[in-house]
């Protein structure tokens, strides 16, 4: 088992927060989407070299603080993960009115980053 935990930096109690996360393993993929009071917005698994369908998508809006991302490949040895993290600013004020993440992760040696992949924003406001 190969396993990681990341702190989502910037997303912040209130924003309303949006996730789409897909697969496409030999392993089963574990992730799951929280925050620190223990809220959990996604717990999920799967296993299948079909992307489709994915493995979560959705939204909520943040109920705590320190919103953390579990990422777990049951059966392998290793889990590298490639990921960034940009604001979303407004074009006319340059105000910072949200974030996104994006990770791509490879739990074997095709290197072909498609293994896990989790795309996550949150906005100020929602609507």
């Amino acid at each position: 088992m190969a396993k990681k935990t990341l702190i989502l930096d910037g997303f912040k109690k209130g924003q309303y927060m949006s996730w789409f996360i897909t697969t496409q393993a030999g392993n089963k993929i574990k992730v799951k989407l929280y925050d620190e009071a223990g809220n959990v917005y996604l717990e999920g698994s799967k296993q299948s070299t079909n992307i489709d369908p994915p493995l979560g998508q959705g939204s909520a809006f943040i109920k705590a603080e320190k919103v953390k991302i579990d990422i777990e490949s049951v059966n392998a040895n290793k889990l590298e993960t490639w990921h960034n993290t940009s604001y979303i600013s407004s074009a006319t004020t340059g105000k910072q009115v949200g974030i996104s993440f994006l990770l791509a992760g490879e739990d074997y040696d095709d290197e072909d980053y498609n293994d896990v992949y989790i795309s996550i924003c949150a906005w100020d406001k929602a609507g």
